[in-house]
């Protein structure tokens, strides 16, 4: 089998939960989040993270996304990028990539806690979310995980504020998170191998060669 480079689409129960609370580390460290909404199956809808302070409440939001490898040999996995776009008016903000413990199937409220927010998949300094195209590339431990249990499970976060544990004092803080090039959030994979069944030996006799051979 020859290595190749193999897209993988987020799972189409991707979302994003939200906390809110008048106590900065009440919403941050919140158990549960809003109900599991949005998605980035289409470019009509979105994903989103933020932290704000709006009406004397802070509000938390995280987006999480999963994506499958069960198809793919996945032990000489060399690199992992993430493809996800952004909407105008809601970019230009910091997000960062984190590891997630959240959902294989569906999302629930109870998944809004259920993420390693010191574990970063992406680079520790964030990554400014730009307008339409953004690529992200996973680090070491991101692509550890994925060899490890054939899936990557995702958390975005706000960089500014959620990940740096820094209570904001606006409501500036938001990136909403798109679907890139028209279809999910998806990520690219280096090193990994489509696995097909092997396909049984066909035996054919000596004669049967010689009349196939002499009537072609």
């Amino acid at each position: 089998m020859d290595l190749s480079l193999v897209k993988v689409e987020a799972a189409s129960t991707d979302g994003y939960l939200t906390a809110t609370d008048s106590n900065w580390n009440s919403a941050r460290g919140a158990s549960t989040g809003g109900t599991g909404v949005g998605d980035t199956d289409t470019s009509a809808v979105y994903l989103e993270a933020k932290a704000v302070l709006s009406g004397g409440n802070y509000i938390i939001r995280r987006s999480f996304l999963h994506f499958s490898f069960t198809s793919y040999d996945c032990s000489d996995i060399s690199s992992i990028n993430l493809y996800v776009g952004g909407i105008a008016s809601y970019t230009g903000d910091e997000i960062i990539v984190v590891k997630s413990t959240a959902f294989d199937d569906a999302l629930s409220a109870a998944d809004f806690d259920a993420l390693d927010i010191s574990a970063t998949y992406s680079s520790a300094s964030g990554h400014t979310l730009a307008e339409n195209s953004n690529t992200i590339a996973l680090n070491a431990a991101a692509i550890t995980d994925a060899k490890a249990n054939k899936a990557l499970q995702i958390a975005i976060v706000d960089f500014t504020h959620d990940y740096s544990n820094s209570a904001p004092s606006d409501t500036s803080s938001v990136s909403r998170i798109s679907s890139a090039d028209g279809v999910a959030a998806y990520v690219i994979i280096s090193g990994a191998y489509a696995t097909k069944e092997a396909i049984p030996a066909k035996f054919i006799d000596k004669d049967e060669f010689v009349i196939n051979r002499y009537d072609s």
